[in-house]
């Protein structure tokens, strides 16, 4: 029965985060039993550590700065607000005790992915908008996306496929995601996608693989020159957008640059909620939004202070080394390309808070260091 819950937690995060939500408070609290009525093992990892020691810097930051909370009730949800992360831990306990077939729980999310992807195909060629799925956003649409496709790719890259049906089953998976992908006209999850596809064919093809970059760029740049909402959305690296505080560019520099002096006054602690009432009183011209950095980690730092910024590129880089060691060639792959396109994303975008990016790149990464942990794992992968 869990089998089945978790099958369908990792369908529901391209169709509803509420459900998404839903299903995981009951697989958690599941877990947490059987864990405590020795049903289930726990185990104990390295990272679980700076995981804690994250959720403590966090909490920190929030009680020194609890003034800054408009009310109690305010206060007491965002205590708790690291949640997300324990996505990872509940995967990594359910992938090690029930060793599902990986590819079976993958093919839920592409199957997830695929409805919401022909959805933005009717939202961006019926109803004239960015493809954003069953998103808020756009950009959340295309972080997401971008995820799987890497994951699809290493899967074909590394010909980790059984024969042609399955090989030709992750190529159209592949191209629809893609697709969509394109059509979200989301810059940082598409160019991410691409470095990050680029350092994959480095990894993988050695020196051959910068001519497969470079045909890669050729064929990219085509499908932008001829796509007139992709060339519009690229001409903004060109025309110098980046002067204008009100335009998308000009709005994150001016972020950008307010966001370091927001850290250069609060190092240690950062400001802990509220940064809104901070861009307020510090920025003098008009820009489009001041939700947050519009950088992640600019956005931690200024929320929890540098040294939970520390700690949490701690973890994402004791991750990639641990896939970057082990022997299955898919497993480093996937893992290294799903860290490092959700770090590169992190750049434009504060993905490091967006709850539908974080839930779900912490329960894929769990999932994929499950099995990277796993000395038995490749049976359960191919099984």
């Amino acid at each position: 029965m869990l089998k089945i819950f978790f099958n369908f937690l990792s369908f529901s995060h391209f169709i509803s985060i509420s459900i998404t939500q839903i299903l995981f408070s009951i697989i958690f609290l599941f877990i947490i039993y059987k864990v405590w009525k020795k049903d289930l093992k726990f185990y104990s990892e390295r990272v679980l550590y700076l995981f804690l020691i994250f959720f403590i810097l966090y909490d920190i930051s929030l009680i020194v700065n609890f003034n800054n909370f408009p009310n109690f009730n305010k206060f007491i949800k965002h205590i708790f607000g690291w949640w997300h992360y324990l996505f990872f831990v509940i995967s990594l306990i359910f992938m090690k005790n029930f060793k599902p077939n990986f590819k079976n729980i993958f093919n839920f999310v592409l199957a997830g992915s695929a409805i919401a992807s022909f959805y933005g195909f009717y939202q961006f060629f019926f109803l004239h908008k960015r493809a954003e799925g069953f998103y808020s956003h756009p950009l959340t649409f295309g972080n997401n996306l971008a995820i799987v496709l890497i994951v699809l790719y290493s899967l074909i890259i590394t010909k980790y496929y059984i024969n042609k049906r399955e090989f030709w089953f992750y190529i159209i998976f592949f191209l629809v995601n893609f697709t969509a992908l394109l059509i979200s006209l989301s810059r940082g999850p598409i160019l991410a996608f691409l470095i990050t596809v680029m350092v994959i064919n480095v990894l993988v093809y050695k020196y051959k693989g910068l001519i497969v970059n470079i045909i890669i760029v050729v064929l990219f740049t085509s499908i932008v020159l001829f796509t007139p909402a992709l060339k519009q959305r690229a001409n903004d690296f060109f025309n110098h957008s980046w002067k204008n505080t009100t335009s998308s560019f000009g709005t994150r520099v001016v972020l950008w640059k307010t966001s370091l002096k927001i850290i250069k006054d609060n190092p240690f602690f950062g400001i802990g909620y509220n940064i809104k009432r901070e861009f307020k009183k510090r920025i003098k011209v008009p820009v489009a939004s001041t939700a947050h950095s519009h950088n992640s980690y600019l956005t931690i730092a200024c929320y929890y202070g540098v040294p939970a910024l520390i700690i949490l590129l701690l973890i994402y880089f004791y991750l990639m080394k641990s896939f970057w060691i082990k022997n299955d060639f898919f497993v480093k792959v996937s893992g290294i390309g799903t860290i490092l396109v959700y770090m590169l994303e992190g750049l434009t975008e504060y993905n490091f808070g967006d709850s539908e990016v974080l839930m779900f790149f912490w329960l894929l990464i769990g999932i994929l260091y499950s099995l990277n942990s796993n000395k038995n794992y490749t049976d359960a992968v191919n099984e």
